[in-house]
């Protein structure tokens, strides 16, 4: 009765930035672009593939996952579908409680089909008619039962604010969907806790530009992949409101968008692990001189 998550085979990422690379007052900062980036490994008990994708592009509504990539799809779609319906404003509000509407209801379907279907069958359609030890039993299943897949989920509201939000369990934390505003980035798999220390020490923030960030992401992406789980293929994608490009190992990013896995393997070679400072100026403009260096 001790369900466990499967083993999170992959490294994914997600950070959130900003277009405006002469922003001179922090409180003025709105990020309004988001870097996602995953690798493409994918394993089973009996075999492994280098071709699983797990980046997730719908309508102003992104993910990258981990775990169990079914279960991950069927939370996206059906999330993006609901958002694209909506009849009301698309605020953080609305946006969060979609997510958690559809994780929470895709959990309870799985544990129906999977655990009552197949253990209290015998008292469907109504098991709430089953004697009392065992619908105490049942439901204590059903608290241990897992959604099964993580998620990392950036969305865009109606003024193009950019939004994160992770998909999963946080240790003393009630919900499986919570807001990742601050610092704005967030890591999943098996290679988290070294992508979370390469981002930490590069000080990543919202407030970053994108070329800065996505750089951030890509070390930690290469960092990451020391994992024995993760490989080094990597699928990105750099997205503003309504407008998204996608690029990878197999295939970069379209001539004009403003970052390439091309120009990070430089950027990461020129800087390896000094700081990234001047990239926070354009044509010589500071972006905000008053804060801490970042990668120092």
């Amino acid at each position: 009765m001790n369900y466990k998550e499967e083993s999170l085979v992959t490294i994914g990422i997600g950070a959130l930035c900003t277009t405006d690379y002469g922003i001179l007052n922090p409180s003025l900062i709105r990020p309004d672009a988001m870097i996602l980036m995953a690798d493409t490994l994918g394993s089973t008990d009996t075999d492994s593939t280098e071709s699983l994708h797990k980046l997730f592009v719908g309508h102003d509504l992104f993910a990258v996952s981990a775990d169990n990539v079914q279960v991950a799809a069927e939370v996206f779609t059906a999330t993006d579908e609901r958002l694209a319906a909506l009849n009301e404003p698309r605020t953080h509000g609305s946006i969060w409680r979609t997510l958690s509407e559809v994780a929470t209801g895709v959990r309870a379907e799985r544990f129906r089909a999977e655990v009552i279907a197949t253990k209290y069958n015998y008292m469907l359609p109504n098991p709430l008619m089953l004697p009392p030890p065992e619908h105490a039993r049942m439901m204590e299943e059903f608290r241990e039962y897992p959604l099964g897949c993580q998620m990392v989920v950036g969305a865009f509201d109606q003024n193009g604010m950019a939004l994160l939000y992770f998909i999963g369990n946080f240790e003393n934390k009630f919900g499986i969907v919570h807001g990742i505003q601050f610092p704005g980035f967030m890591s999943i798999g098996a290679g988290y806790h070294n992508a979370t220390m390469w981002l930490n020490y590069r000080s990543q923030r919202l407030g970053m530009n994108i070329k800065q960030s996505a750089l951030h992401v890509y070390e930690s992406m290469r960092f990451a992949s020391s994992a024995p789980s993760v490989n080094e293929h990597i699928d990105a994608l750099v997205a503003t409101k309504g407008w998204h490009q996608e690029f990878s190992t197999r295939k970069d990013a379209a001539l004009g968008s403003p970052i390439s896995l091309r120009e990070l393997r430089g950027l990461a070679k020129k800087f390896g692990p000094r700081a990234t400072r001047s990239l926070a100026t354009k044509a010589g403009v500071p972006l905000n001189p008053q804060s801490p260096k970042d990668g120092s």
